[in-house]
């Protein structure tokens, strides 16, 4: 048979530090909770911008709780 051998990622010349599955599962965690809190943010300043499109004035339209917004 041959003798196979595996190379690390070092051997490869790959950067990097090795991320154990725990590491990942809470990196994708954050992740995903920075993508939810950008889309809350572009939610709020689509919401803002329609409601100075309709003579709110900014300031007022920044302060404008969710409920007001048709949430």
């Amino acid at each position: 048979m041959f003798n196979v051998r595996m190379r690390s990622s070092r051997q490869r010349g790959e950067k990097g530090v090795h991320v154990s599955g725990t590491e990942r599962i809470v990196k994708e965690d954050e992740v995903a909770h920075t993508v939810e809190r950008l889309e809350e943010v572009r939610a709020r300043e689509l919401a803002c911008e329609s409601l100075c499109g309709e003579g709110v004035p900014r300031r007022t339209a920044e302060r404008t709780p969710e409920t007001l917004l048709g949430r």
